[in-house]
This record gives structure tokens, C-alpha cells and sequence, in this order.
């Protein structure tokens, strides 16, 4: 029996003879690549560009909420509190106005989903477990400061309502009629 130390190398493979066709194609998928990435970094940009006022206006919100719950002292049931109303409002809204125009809505034949008979009690019904709710995560001590925060957001939305929204849903620039009906041209 014998034993060596020497070390065996393995061969390497031999490298591939590269025709001017396999250098003409990698060169033009690298610079597609780079294309690409320089026309995505591009879009990435101009949205950032197009965003930055409603992020800062989302920081500002954020860090005022920030500091209301570190000087209530008890910002984790601020968040819960507040978290668990807002659905219950947003639905509560959205009943309301679906009640104030329903005869309206019924009368040109819009609104898609009808009840018939059944729509006004159910409507009801789903008014007044919408308001027990509403009262149960409103009146008890415990979320009083849940409650100043949704009130600042409500307040909010209502002074981004009559600030922009509504002028904007008075032109046609926002809204359901809003979307253009021929296509966009990218020059």
C-alpha cells in the first residue's frame, strides 16, 4: 500500500471558444439589462418626486400622533382604541349615505345590489348595531383618548374636504368620472 502527499489539481475545463455572435448577443443583453435599469431607477424617481408631499404630510400626522400618545402615557390603548372605532365609523358613514340618497339611487336605477322590501329594515337594523358599537367603543373612560384621536381625524379628513377634495370632485379631476377615457401616450 502507498500513500501520497501530493496534492492532485484537477484540470480545469478547457474554456469555450466564444464566436463574435455569443459576444455580440452578451453585449447587447448587458446593456438592455443596464437600460432597464436605468429607465426603472427613472419611474422610481419621479414617483418618489410625485409622493413626497403626501409622505411628509403622513410623517407630520404620524409623529403629531406620536407624541399625543407618549404624553397620554398610555399610547398602546390609544391605538387599540382608535384602531377598533374607525371601521365601525367608516361603515356608519357609509350607511348614512347610502340612506340619504337611497330613493335616488333606487329611482335611476343605480346601486346595483338591491334588497326590495327587505332593504329599509335591514338598513335599520344594521344602523342600530352600528351605533351600539360605535357607543361601546366610544362612552367608557377607558378609550376617551382613542376617542380625541379619531375626532383629530375626522377633522382632518374634513378640512382635506373642503380644502381640495371638493373644488377637485366639482371639476371632474377626481371621482368616478374622473378616469380618462382615451388612453395615455407615453412620448
Amino acid at each position: 500500500m502507498t500513500t501520497t502527499t501530493e496534492k492532485v489539481t484537477p484540470k480545469a475545463a478547457p474554456k469555450p471558444v466564444l464566436q463574435l455572435g455569443d459576444r455580440i448577443f452578451a453585449g447587447s443583453a448587458r446593456g438592455a439589462g443596464i437600460l432597464i435599469l436605468v429607465v426603472l431607477a427613472g419611474v422610481a424617481a419621479f414617483l418618489i418626486v410625485q409622493a413626497m408631499p403626501a409622505l411628509v404630510a403622513s410623517l407630520v400626522v404620524c409623529l403629531v400622533l406620536l407624541v399625543y400618545g407618549t404624553a397620554d402615557g398610555n399610547a398602546f390603548a390609544v391605538l387599540v382604541g382608535a384602531t377598533a372605532l374607525v371601521p365601525y365609523l367608516v361603515y356608519l358613514l357609509t350607511l348614512g349615505g347610502y340612506l340619504a340618497r337611497r330613493r335616488a339611487l333606487v329611482e335611476s336605477g343605480e346601486g346595483g345590489f338591491r334588497l326590495g322590501a327587505a332593504a329599509l329594515p335591514v338598513a335599520g337594523l344594521a344602523l342600530l348595531w352600528l351605533v351600539a358599537v360605535v357607543a361601546a367603543l366610544t362612552l367608557p373612560e377607558a378609550f376617551r383618548s382613542a376617542d380625541y384621536v379619531v375626532i383629530g381625524a375626522l377633522a382632518l379628513a374634513g378640512i382635506w374636504y373642503v380644502a381640495a377634495l371638493r373644488r377637485r370632485l366639482r371639476d371632474g379631476t377626481a371621482g368616478i368620472g374622473s378616469a380618462r377615457p382615451d388612453p395615455v401616450e407615453i412620448a
